[in-house]
């Protein structure tokens, strides 16, 4: 049986539903619904005929269109399986496990694994929720979505304002329906008939009148007595939504704005399974425990003032850890081929206006006015950069060009969207920006995602690529973004260890290649399976062929989701909790070179003193070729008698040439970020670890502890030896006990705790034991500094 588990609430009894009156609203729109929805069915029969089912394998199966339902095809599998699978994936479509096929196609069966199902899932379960907001306050209802994070809300205007209080009773009014066990009902109907449904409440009626077009049409789902006009897809029947608990609710605005009317909104968590929400629960607690700002005042890192909002004041042992990231990232510059740069944090509004900022950004920027001329505090780096790049010629062999920057970036955000760390007005990034031809962007890329893999393991993070190609307001000809986008995936492959080609499991004989989008990582997976399968199998023979991607889940296409100058890598982490954060990006820009005219010369075509020189046709392209033909580069100006738009003007002024001699050519630009903001990172890194930092990284690394008062000046002599040899180390030579000493220490989260007492005095040793209340015996001054330069060295997790 369904249950639904309640969390802690405040006060209130549960509200008998047999008590409340239905919704007036209630029996209009189920009739009219009954009305359409036959006509529908009937409508289906006449239209049957035999078609074909191909599942994931291959494997055909017959079946008869507006008539057979992805659940039939479970069933026919296995009964199992039908009870397990939340969704389907028809010719690449989410869709209804009840909805009738309506030709031939495809079909993926899919559990709660698979994103787009959890999704389902969630949308579904909003259904519920707004099946209780009717039933117990009369709703109004409004929108009810699943969110990106995990669970959904519904949103409404009630009788009366929701309350905690009120939880219980709505969870039971969901309770409800879920006994019922209603299937999803999908109904497809026109503007007017959708209209008509819902003419009792303006938010559904202002919605579908926008959102539909005249003479279209639009889905209907009906769950029990709720009627909501949805897309879908949805779950076969509303028994499936097992465990629920309410979260939080808040007041919002009709379609976000202020002059609508005031909606209640309530949110919400559901899991197919009992035990799935009770780990939920504890997540949710180790999340509160792991808060990064509760940890950042227990641990005194940083702190915030209203002198100065949305500005961290780094404390001390705060500063401890910013600038060791710092410093683990200039010795990996060093490495890797990087020069550290230092620019101005502040530029005049005529390079914002070349950049595109200006139009596009000034809203988010600090505007001072110097001298009668606008100035704007820098929100990024590259356009500062772009003018280091052009203050000096540069030849194809200097390229390419690495700049690395730490310098202070402000960013205007709204005071309401300041969230800890993870969201302030004054921060640093470990931000570079790489100038190179186009032949050398693959192996650049490819270098950009070894480094941030070796910083990711350091930092024990997992993490997920993603390719985001060019959207619909790309600059430059398809041509130039076929190549860029193949750079990508070719390094991309490459990092994860894909061949070129790879076997097809659903066409023996044949090959593909790994490119990313759905079809492709349908079969990677289908075919990693198989391999999983034949190795576990005692009885079958082994084989030396691939043994799938050295990248855990390998890459995925986001189609369309470039920036508008280049297709991009989007990295996401996950921490201890499994949560998912945005920190790195690696962006191939076309734009920013050719707005500040970026140039290098090319090799002569003959082969010079210092050696031959690369093919000019394949290495040197131009980005924005193609643009010369319909306005030809040149010293920006505009037409005579034209006024000139404030590029142009910013352009002349700045004195930027963008002609380009027989003999030079546009570099490409790749912004790369690691860290991201160090701000946000050490937000990450905080709530990832818990507050208990590997010793490379922590601001308490060593304390020492006296076992009496007459070993406190052998115990300062100790601390200051650590201290001089480059560690964060402390001594507590108060008058508490010597277990309550060590108790404070471990509390306090020092990584190594070293007790001397007069055996250790008179040896030049230490005692000591770790955070964990381990002891790891007595080692002598010399051993001891050893030890921990090694574990620093190396960025030993285990301390």
């Amino acid at each position: 049986m369904a249950t639904a588990v309640v969390g802690k609430k405040k006060g209130g009894a549960t509200v008998d539903l047999k008590q409340l009156q239905e919704p007036d609203f209630w029996k209009t729109r189920n009739a009219i619904f009954d009305e359409l929805y036959a006509a529908q069915q009937e409508k289906y029969k006449s239209m049957q005929s035999p078609i074909s089912i191909t599942l994931n394998d291959g494997k055909q199966l017959p079946a008869t269109s507006w008539l057979t339902t992805p659940i039939d095809i479970a069933k026919k599998l296995s009964n199992s399986l039908a009870e397990r699978v939340v969704a389907a994936r028809v010719n690449e479509e989410i869709w209804d496990l009840t909805r009738p096929f309506e030709g031939d196609a495809t079909l993926e069966l899919l559990d709660w694994d698979d994103a787009d199902a959890r999704h389902v899932f969630w949308h579904s379960s909003s259904h519920v929720l707004g099946y209780a907001l009717e039933r117990v306050f009369q709703t109004r209802l409004s929108v009810g979505p699943a969110l990106e994070e995990g669970g959904f809300f519904y949103e409404g205007e009630t009788n009366r304002p929701v309350t905690e209080a009120d939880y219980t009773t709505i969870e039971t009014a969901m309770q409800e329906l879920v006994k019922m066990k209603v299937p999803f009902q999908r109904l497809t109907v026109k503007k007017e008939d959708a209209l008509r449904l819902f003419q009792y409440t303006e938010f559904k009626s202002k919605i579908l009148a926008s959102k539909v077009p005249e003479n279209g049409t639009c889905t209907v789902y009906r769950c029990g007595n709720l009627i909501d006009p949805c897309r879908g897809p949805h779950l076969p029947d509303t028994g499936r939504v097992k465990s629920f608990s309410l979260t939080k609710n808040s007041s919002s605005y009709f379609e976000g704005k202020a002059e609508n009317a005031v909606l209640q909104r309530v949110y919400g968590i559901s899991f197919p399974k009992q035990t799935m929400l009770t780990e939920w629960k504890k997540l949710q607690e180790e999340a509160a425990r792991r808060d990064h700002r509760t940890i950042g005042r227990h641990q005194q890192l940083f702190h915030f003032h209203e002198a100065s909002p949305g500005n961290a004041f780094w404390l001390p042992h705060g500063a401890r850890i910013y600038n060791t990231l710092i410093e683990f990232q200039r010795k990996q510059y060093r490495r890797r081929g990087f020069e550290e740069v230092v620019s101005p944090n502040m530029f005049s509004s005529r390079l914002w206006m070349v950049s595109g900022h200006w139009d596009k950004y000034a809203d988010n920027m600090f505007l001072i006015n110097v001298e009668k001329e606008d100035h704007g505090m820098k929100p990024m780096n590259c356009p500062g950069h772009c003018l280091m790049f052009a203050m000096q010629p540069h030849s194809y062999r200097e390229l390419p060009i690495r700049y690395a920057d730490f310098g202070v970036l402000h960013r205007n955000e709204l005071s309401g969207a300041l969230t800890g760390l993870t969201r302030v007005r004054r921060f640093q990034q470990d931000d570079a920006h790489i100038f190179c031809r186009m032949d050398q962007v693959k192996d650049e890329i490819h270098s950009a995602l070894i480094f941030l893999k070796d910083v990711y393991d350091v930092l024990g993070f997992k993490f997920f690529l993603k390719h985001s190609t060019r959207p619909e307001n790309k600059l430059g000809s398809d041509e130039m973004w076929d190549e860029a986008e193949s750079y990508l995936q070719a390094a991309l492959n490459s990092f994860c260890g894909i061949p070129d080609e790879l076997p097809d499991p659903f066409n023996k004989g044949s090959t593909f290649v790994y490119d990313g989008r759905k079809e492709s990582v349908k079969k990677l997976r289908a075919m990693l399976k198989k391999r999983g399968d034949k190795k576990n199998d005692e009885n079958s023979p082994a084989d030396d062929v691939w043994p799938g991607p050295t990248h855990e889940d390998a890459w995925e296409e986001n189609t369309g989701d470039g920036a508008f100058y280049g297709p991009k890598i989007d990295i996401v982490v996950e921490d201890a909790l499994r949560r998912r954060h945005q920190c790195a990006t690696i962006q191939l820009d076309f734009n920013l070179p050719k707005r500040f005219g970026l140039k290098y010369t090319l090799p002569s075509n003959a082969a010079g003193d210092d050696g031959p020189a690369p093919k000019a046709t394949e290495c040197h392209k131009d980005p924005n070729a193609e643009l010369k033909a319909d306005k030809p580069e040149g010293k920006v100006e505009a037409a005579a008698g034209a006024p000139k738009s404030s590029y142009e003007k910013a352009a002349h002024e700045l004195n930027i040439d963008q002609r380009l001699d027989a003999n030079q050519a546009r570099p490409v630009m790749i912004h790369r970020a690691i860290f991201g903001s160090l701000e946000r990172c050490i937000a990450i890194l905080c709530e990832h670890y818990g507050g208990d930092w590997p010793f490379w990284l922590s601001p308490r690394q060593v304390i020492v502890v006296p076992v009496s008062l007459e070993n406190a000046a052998y115990a300062q002599t100790v601390r200051d030896t650590f201290f001089a040899a480059g560690f964060f180390a402390d001594v507590d030579n108060g008058t508490a006990t010597l277990e309550k000493k060590i108790r404070n220490a471990e509390l306090a989260r020092y990584n190594f705790i070293l007790v001397v007492g007069q055996a250790e005095q008179e040896g030049q040793s230490v005692n000591v034991r770790t955070r964990d209340n381990r002891r790891h015996g007595t080692k002598t001054l010399d051993e001891a500094l050893q030890w921990l330069r090694e574990l620093a060295d190396k960025y030993d997790p285990s301390f």
